[in-house]
């Protein structure tokens, strides 16, 4: 668990980049505190890409922002990178 306060206007997306899955895990984007509002979630699981990507719940301002980590292992994955951007490219079928 990580916390930091990060200001989200405009914030749309959110992207992670993971490496050494061990398992299937999330990571939850909370707002305030641990238990606080999700605005956003991946699950992550060992076939997958390692670069992941989710929508986020419209907020705006300055907020504690906290990255929650569950999962069915102590080690869950290695998280490489976080970024927050204020666009969604459009997915192509």
């Amino acid at each position: 668990t990580s916390s930091a306060v990060i200001d989200l206007l405009n914030s749309q997306k959110f992207t992670v980049k993971v490496s050494d899955i061990k398992g299937k895990g999330t990571i939850e984007i909370r707002l305030d505190s641990l238990s606080g509002t999700i605005i956003g979630k991946l699950l992550v699981e060992s076939n997958q890409l390692e670069t992941l990507s989710c929508s986020l719940t419209k907020v705006s301002g300055k907020r504690d922002l906290f990255l929650k980590f569950t999962g069915n292992n102590a080690t869950l994955f290695t998280l490489d990178w976080f970024r927050f951007s204020d666009f969604i490219t459009p997915q192509t079928n």
